[in-house]
């Protein structure tokens, strides 16, 4: 049932995310900020060729190998996923994984690259986002807080159960 729900959070938020892309890319003028929210918000559609912060920027394949790794990655550390037991964490995973996967459509199907729309009015110089990077952002630092606040302390925990046994067998001699 938690897969469910993972399942269904990371659809809706993919869905949120290329359905405000759409309409902002198809109702506002590109690279024309747009005052929404006075002081705190415009609406700013641009493409973004890059990842955060424009680095490997104008590098499609790269981004686009990074996004499917990154994606698998996410899926991967899903087998940790439990809403009872660690529910930081797995909802991070579940933010992190829509937003990388709603960022991967973009550079996958959209030649000109992410579309971003988010822009702050009082610090205009920060990056133009959207909603697959608020995801992104928010779960890495759910899952940032996790691991440093509330996991275990045990480095070997984290290692793969075959150095793990290494480790063990080490440990005997």
């Amino acid at each position: 049932m938690a897969y469910i729900i993972c399942a269904l959070i990371t659809l809706a938020f993919v869905l949120i995310d290329q359905s405000t892309k759409w309409y902002f890319i198809s109702n506002f003028k590109l690279y024309h900020a747009v005052e929404y929210i006075p002081h705190l918000f415009n609406i700013h559609p641009c493409y973004n060729t890059g990842a955060a912060w424009s680095m490997l920027e104008d590098n499609p394949i790269i981004l686009q190998i990074f996004s499917v790794i990154g994606t698998a990655l996410i899926i991967y550390l899903l087998k940790d996923f439990s809403l009872k037991r660690r529910p930081l964490y797995s909802y991070g995973l579940t933010l992190a994984l829509a937003g990388t996967i709603g960022n991967m459509i973009d550079r996958i199907f959209y030649p000109n690259g992410v579309i971003d729309f988010i822009q702050f009015a009082f610090y205009p110089s920060f990056p133009t986002f959207n909603i697959a990077d608020s995801c992104l952002c928010i779960g890495v630092a759910m899952i940032a807080v996790f691991v440093l606040f509330f996991e275990q302390k045990d480095p070997v925990q984290f290692l793969p159960d075959w150095m793990k046994r290494q480790k063990k067998d080490e440990d005997d001699e």
